[in-house]
């Protein structure tokens, strides 16, 4: 069954909202449930420094979609398609994104403190000057991506794939990276990973 609410803004609070296995429209055609179109490319555009605080949104499909300073603190988003979104300056802290799709996504300047993306796809992710302290990226796919200046102490990126990835004046801290596929990474010191 297919659940659809036409022309009604985003609320700005969404604190303890459930949406699972939503997919996200533009702005103009609110919310539609229909898992067999989770495949499909949709956008959505919060307001800045929207608040989605504990929200659920495992396995919501938001590709493309515009998250600038989102707050989305402790949110379920395991599973989630976040592919090109924009989540600049995003307050991710505790986020749950196991399993999330996050590639050629854009975490520049966000805070993700104790997020936990174990298994994510952050291919070709830009994650800029992002403090990512104790995240747990635990086999995540970070191919290609630009950490370029990121904080990353105490992170845990055991079996993390790293290859080609920036991490240019990276602070790689009590990180752990054991069983990290780095070939061809630029380490924060300039060179290049052998």
């Amino acid at each position: 069954t297919d659940y659809q609410i036409e022309n009604i803004p985003l609320p700005r609070e969404f604190s303890r909202a459930r949406a699972q296995n939503y997919i996200f429209e533009p702005v103009g055609s609110l919310l539609k449930k229909n898992p067999a179109l989770s495949r499909q490319r949709h956008g959505v555009s919060m307001s800045i420094e929207s608040t989605m605080t504990r929200i659920n949104l495992i396995r919501a499909t938001l590709s493309g979609s515009n998250l600038e300073s989102a707050n989305l603190t402790n949110a379920l988003m395991n599973e989630s398609i976040l592919q090109e979104a924009n989540l600049t300056n995003g307050i991710l802290s505790g986020v749950m994104l196991s399993g999330a799709n996050l590639t050629e996504a854009d975490l520049s300047k966000s805070n993700t403190i104790g997020a936990t993306l174990s298994e994510a796809n952050l291919s070709g992710a830009k994650l800029r000057t992002t403090n990512a302290s104790w995240t747990t990226l635990r086999g995540a796919n970070l191919t290609g991506a630009n950490l370029f200046r990121a904080k990353l102490s105490w992170s845990n990126l055991t079996g993390a794939i790293l290859i080609k990835a920036v991490l240019i004046d990276a602070k790689l801290n009590k990180a752990n990276l054991r069983d990290a596929d780095m070939r061809g990474a630029i380490m924060p010191n300039g060179t290049t990973f052998p």
